[in-house]
């Protein structure tokens, strides 16, 4: 398979070691992966000639099984280990039974070599494409979602290699098939056709400056241009980097290079200057650029404030900017402060749906982690955030107008109840749970829990409400899901196990304690710091009705590959 000239980082998220490979170039991810494949074959080539030697496909098919089983086993070369799913996806794709082996080949193939994720969608969409052909019945709707679901990420991955011709024109194929099986997505797929119809114009400028830089590789004013553009209207400092030359602007310069590094690597005067500067790139954009770079530019000026605590003048600046910059970005943003997703109707929801697509932060042991979201009470409580929280992870709900914060720690906690004839019988328990009072439930309501080295906090509306030592100073990674409006069981036997019946604007997830005393929440959260980000405006639609439960996107939001919750940044 051929490799694509890159690729983003897919909503299944990429591993640590995969982020840093993808930062090699080319030519080095090209001899490491050579060397991958020789040690591949000294360790399975026989195995692979004994296999394809038979006219069976049984065989081909147990040994792509088993490559895909000991994948754990070489999760410290993301290389050898792409070398591995690359041969289960030879082995298994040719059989219409092997077509899930290989599809699972594929998605983690996008988590170890996000570079070629071009190639790998590309693939996935014909296995799903082999799929939707053979359905019949009820099951070509679930199939043709299918179809639908991988063809937007490759629409995706289009766009992410500024292709957004191709991009648009794909979703515009979609539309048909989406109608045709009545599937819930069309909604995906039309506002996925509106942005890449937007971006054209902008793909179209990108194309002509880098045809000017290739004839005079000299022309300054080109690559001024396109940096701009990579940097405002697309979120890619990376790629305006490459165009960065001695003679740039001094501010290019000094700002691309930083651009690219994470919030937690910046110090305070760092972040000023950042923040200032995107504030100052904001004039030139379009609306989604302005958008964009007022974000950019917010959580820059927000890490400066909780590094520079000195009430000055320059403290005073930076305060005034981001109200400047949340005035702007609720205008952008239309009529309402948050954009909700509602969910109407309470309902208990299943367990441990689309677990393979948990991005690798979730799935990663942790010491610290940070949820904060935006919610308002509506007439049913329930758990709002469940994070794999039956097993080891966190949870949050609003429980008899208490706002609760239940963590798990994988070991196993019990209690006794009685029952209506008085026998006794062990229930399962979180580990913790601490809850404060929800102050107005007629007001939208800024939640923040966290985890941190053994710490437990609660914080509502920027203040400290609860805390607890937990003792436990590492938890295992996610292995069952995340979900909002719902949970997956985690309250454990100690909370009725409803869906929430009101409004959630945003929920952040970070893999650090972002609070450490009392703050003025976010109006409009940036996604600087955090590892996942899911709002309103990255759904199908803000109004999430429960009548139909076997739509993800009616129903609950489970972690998607689909667009609907999408890895933002990255630490």
């Amino acid at each position: 398979m051929a490799a694509a000239a890159s690729g983003p980082a897919t909503a299944a998220g990429i591993s640590p070691l995969a982020a840093e490979a993808q930062k090699l170039d080319d030519a080095a991810r090209v001899e490491r992966a050579k060397k991958a494949s020789g040690e591949f074959e000294r360790i399975f080539g026989k195995h692979v000639r004994a296999v394809l030697a038979t006219p069976a496909v049984q065989d081909d098919l147990a040994l792509a099984e088993k490559l895909m089983a000991m994948q754990p086993q070489a999760a410290d070369d993301v290389f050898f280990a792409a070398a591995m799913c690359e041969k289960a996806y030879d082995l298994s794709a040719p059989s219409a039974a092997g077509q899930t082996t290989a599809a699972a080949a594929l998605e983690q193939l996008l988590a170890l070599a996000p570079w070629k994720s071009r190639a790998w969608l590309e693939s996935l969409v014909e296995i799903r494409r082999k799929s939707f052909a053979a359905a019949r019945g009820e099951d070509r709707t679930a199939e043709g979602d299918a179809l639908i679901a991988a063809t937007l990420r490759l629409a995706e991955a289009l766009a992410d290699d500024d292709a957004f011709n191709e991009a648009y024109e794909v979703c515009h194929r979609l539309l048909p098939l989406a109608k045709a099986v009545k599937s819930k997505k069309a909604d995906d797929i039309e506002a996925a056709q509106d942005r890449y119809a937007a971006l054209k114009p902008i793909g179209q400028a990108m194309a002509v400056l880098q045809i000017r830089i290739k004839a005079n590789p000299a022309d300054q004013l080109a690559r001024n241009e396109l940096m701009r553009l990579y940097v405002a209207e697309r979120n890619a400092p990376r790629k305006a980097a490459a165009y960065l030359t001695a003679k740039a602007p001094a501010d290019y310069q000094a700002n691309i290079p930083d651009a690219q590094r994470s919030l937690a690597a910046l110090d305070a005067a760092d972040c000023l200057r950042l923040g200032l500067w995107y504030e100052d790139l904001i004039d030139r954009a379009s609306e989604q650029g302005k958008a964009l770079a007022a974000r950019r530019s917010r959580d820059y000026l927000q890490q400066y404030l909780d590094l520079h605590e000195t009430a000055d003048a320059t403290r005073a600046k930076a305060a005034a900017a981001i109200k400047k910059l949340d005035a702007l970005l609720a205008s952008l943003a239309g009529k309402k402060t948050h954009q909700a997703m509602k969910f109407v109707r309470t309902l208990d929801v299943s367990a441990g749906r689309l677990v393979s697509n948990l991005p690798m932060h979730f799935r990663n042991p942790y010491a610290q982690r940070t949820i904060d979201l935006w919610m308002l009470a509506g007439k049913d409580d329930g758990i709002i955030v469940d994070q794999g929280a039956s097993r080891a992870g966190m949870v949050v709900g609003l429980f008899k107008n208490r706002i609760c914060f239940a963590f798990n720690d994988a070991k196993e906690h019990t209690h006794i109840v009685q029952d209506d004839k008085g026998n006794n019988r062990t229930e399962p328990i979180p580990a913790a749970v601490i809850s404060a009072p929800l102050p107005d439930r007629d007001k939208w309501c800024h939640v923040a829990v966290q985890y941190a080295n053994g710490y437990l906090s609660l914080w509502i509306n920027g203040k400290l409400s609860a805390e607890r030592q937990v003792g436990t100073p590492a938890i295992p990674g996610d292995t069952e899901g995340v979900c909002i409006g719902g949970g997956f069981g985690s309250n454990a036997g100690y909370w009725d196990a409803k869906g929430f019946g009101g409004k959630v604007a945003a929920v952040r997830f970070s893999s650090r304690a972002r609070y450490s005393k009392n703050f003025e929440p976010e109006e409009q959260m940036g996604t600087t710091g955090a590892f996942a980000f899911v709002c309103a405006d990255r759904l199908s639609t803000g109004e999430l009705d429960r009548s139909t439960r076997d739509s993800v996107s009616a129903s609950y939001i489970v972690w998607s590959s689909i667009g609907q919750v999408r890895v933002v940044n990255v630490d």
